[in-house]
């Protein structure tokens, strides 16, 4: 259920609740806060940080469920037989049973949807003033404003937050605030015994001032470093874990950090140190050459171990997430209503030629995978010639293989990738879109195709990764002879190729997402050799 109906939570919460799984939504909170705060820390302004009570064990569970009825429908009536009966909890020596009545269940992987649920009136009724700012990430929340505005949200919040089942603790709360205003902060809220600080860790960085920015990156790459010397010592017995650990694991929680805080990749020599003097040793048994360091450094495609220099990639890594997260961050900071067609625009934008890319490379995939089954493929076979007298620009397909349908016939297919959320799509069901974008294909090239003693074969399929049944068909019967070739069952034939192209398809997705569309210049500043003469004499 998580899988098939969670990105109703994501489109139903936006930027108010960054627990429903928004793309990079929490970096997106984390540098428009930082950027209000920047702009405005000097004039009375204030960062609330604000922590609830057991907050998931205590949410009030009818109203999840009724918040669940009305604004996540598709999901209500799983959650309502999940939780309509009271959970037992019995006691070792005791007769008596202990009911829960409350909350969510630990374990549960819808239990943050159901969370951001729960409490999503509550977080839209507090943000109706435009001169605060609000995040919220589960119960963690945070309101950013002139002070006297952030105690009234505070107030706002202890008084309506109860009927959620949202109790708000202030002595585990902190305000951060500059060291002029913590006077007037201490006489706000000095009743609630809520800490006043200049700088706290806020969402995985740091929002306040340089020196507990500095100390908290310290001391986070303290911890990296003695993680990495701990994986040193498991690359003695078990390289390819500690290479895994570090490269898929620990590397990401330092990228993040960067991602998040500004020019902080001088802290980050202690941690490359340890790479080199101690990991890259442990790893290769022996001492290498800066060389060598140099190549392990870039990613493995290009023969690298695509373990980054952490003093170099902190710069480029903040680059980067404060460019794509753009939407997000003017989504939260004007209060207004989140629109997932913003974010994906890049989907669909022809600029830079990535959409013709992204289809090239799942022709491509499907090209290769045909290749091992049948003798013959053709790329971009060409049904009808273009003629010079007419404006007829000729038939050209994507592949042509013999074989499929018929022995000794060529089989002819053209490929789509379609963007089935796009807005010219929006009232209709996906895989009506497909079936449409199958027929145009037909009656393009069908009678063509036929004419020449051919098959033809539409593979249509959506950037989510949903096959046409033609495209699903061919794949099935593309497995079942690579299945009597290699002598493998047909589970195995199947995972290999769906697990090739859903592979590709990411790769076609995220290039049209973060490929860029502005074209290399040469240096030569000529495209023809007809210069070339004027260089040889």
């Amino acid at each position: 259920m998580a899988l098939t109906t969670g990105t109703d939570v994501e489109m139903l919460c936006g930027t108010d609740q960054l627990a429903s799984g928004l793309k990079a939504g929490i970096e997106g909170a984390v540098h428009a806060m930082t950027e209000r705060y920047t702009q405005h820390s000097g004039n009375g302004w204030g960062l609330l940080l604000v922590d609830a009570k057991n907050a998931f064990n205590m949410v009030n569970r009818v109203a999840a469920l009724w918040n669940a009825r009305v604004l996540w429908p598709r999901c209500s009536r799983f959650l309502f037989n999940t939780y309509r009966g009271f959970a037992r909890l019995v006691l070792r020596g005791s007769d008596e049973c202990l009911f829960s009545k409350e909350g969510v269940t630990q374990g549960d992987p819808l239990s943050m949807l159901i969370y951001a649920v729960a409490l999503l009136p509550l977080v839209k009724s507090l943000k109706a003033k435009e001169n605060r700012l609000q995040t919220w990430y589960a119960d963690d929340s945070a309101c950013i404003g002139n002070i006297k505005e952030v105690r009234s949200w505070y107030d706002q919040l202890a008084e309506q937050g109860p009927a959620y089942g949202y109790f708000p603790e202030p002595k585990k709360s902190c305000l951060i605030v500059t060291p002029q205003f913590e006077d007037e902060a201490r006489i706000l809220f000095g009743d609630l015994g809520v800490q006043i600080v200049n700088g706290h860790r806020f969402l995985g960085g740091v929002i306040g001032d340089c020196m507990t920015a500095d100390n908290f990156v310290r001391k986070k790459v303290a911890m990296w470093v003695d993680c990495v010397e701990k994986l040193s010592k498991a690359a003695t017995k078990s390289p390819q874990a500690a290479y895994t650990a570090l490269s898929k694991s620990l590397q990401c929680e330092w990228s993040y950090l960067q991602r998040v805080m500004l020019n902080c990749g001088g802290a980050f020599v202690p941690l490359q140190d340890a790479i080199l003097k101690a990991f890259y040793p442990a790893l290769f048994e022996g001492d290498l050459s800066d060389a060598e360091c140099k190549l392990f450094s870039l990613p493995t495609r290009f023969a690298g171990l695509g373990i980054n220099n952490p003093t170099e990639t902190a710069s480029s890594l903040y680059h980067t997430s404060t460019q794509g997260t753009k939407v997000v961050v003017e989504a939260i900071k004007r209060c207004g209503e989140f629109s997932s067609a913003c974010h994906l625009d890049a989907i669909n934008c022809k600029k830079g030629g990535l959409v013709i890319l992204r289809h090239n490379e799942i022709r491509d995939c499907i090209g290769d995978l045909a290749s091992q089954v049948w003798p013959q493929v053709i790329k971009e076979p060409i049904v009808n010639e273009a003629t010079a007298t007419s404006s007829d620009p000729g038939l050209r397909l994507d592949l042509g293989i013999r074989g499929v349908w018929q022995p000794q016939v060529e089989a002819l297919f053209d490929v789509r990738v379609i963007d089935t959320d796009a807005p010219s799509h929006c009232h209709r069901v996906p895989n009506a879109i497909l079936e449409s974008s199958s027929q145009e294909k037909k009656r393009m090239y069908k009678k063509a195709v036929e004419d020449r003693r051919g098959t033809f074969t539409s593979f249509v399929l959506s950037v989510d990764g949903l096959l046409h049944k033609e495209a699903s068909h061919f794949i099935k019967h593309m497995a079942t002879a690579l299945s009597s070739k290699w002598d493998k069952a047909y589970s195995i034939t199947s995972s290999y190729i769906r697990s090739r192209l859903a592979f590709a398809r990411v790769r076609a997705v995220n290039l049209c997402l973060r490929g860029s569309r502005t074209k290399w210049r040469s240096g030569l500043g000529f495209d023809d050799g007809a210069p070339l003469a004027s260089f040889m004499e």
